[in-house]
């Protein structure tokens, strides 16, 4: 992973090992099922992540629930800070083609600190999705609708690039 501030250079800041497991094809089950694990390693810094996501397709229709936990570990000085953070998200979105989706996503980010809520946000917009033969290309643009003891922006965009092997 790479990390790059305000006016400075491109630093390396650590690395990221993911992995993901899909219980059977498409369809077998009333929602397909898949869980999700990483670990990330960053100076002074320790996290992992847990997700469950659970979909429906339902012809060109396509339905989204994901439950994200995630475990921070940061040391600062001399003591071990301890983060958990909930993101709870759904989606629903409609295939146009093959090539183009678009959708709403549906997104809240909960920080607990020792125990306390520190922030709390919820967000929502669309998502267009474009896709070709051997690449995909995913955009979300979300304000910020709702917050409680927050700290983020107010808008939060997020581009995602797939490639197929």
């Amino acid at each position: 992973m790479f990390k790059q501030e305000p006016d400075s250079l491109l630093k390396y800041n650590g690395y990221k090992v993911r992995g993901r497991y899909k219980f059977g094809e498409q369809g077998l089950y009333l929602l397909d099922p898949l869980i999700y694990l990483e670990f990330i390693q960053k100076p002074g810094e320790i996290e992992f992540e847990e997700k469950l996501i659970l979909a429906k397709n339902i012809k060109k229709s396509f339905l989204s629930f994901n439950l994200t936990l995630e475990q921070e570990l940061e040391k600062e000085a001399e003591e071990i800070e301890v983060e958990f953070i909930i993101n709870p998200s759904f989606g629903i979105g409609y295939q146009f083609s093959p090539r183009l989706s678009v959708g709403l996503e549906f997104w809240n980010h909960i920080e607990i600190v020792e125990g306390e809520m520190e922030h709390s946000a919820f967000f929502a917009g669309p998502t267009i999705s474009l896709a070709g033969e051997k690449v995909w290309w995913t955009l979300s643009v979300l304000p910020q609708i709702t917050k409680i003891h927050d700290e983020h922006s107010h808008l939060m965009m997020r581009s995602l690039v797939g490639i197929f092997f």
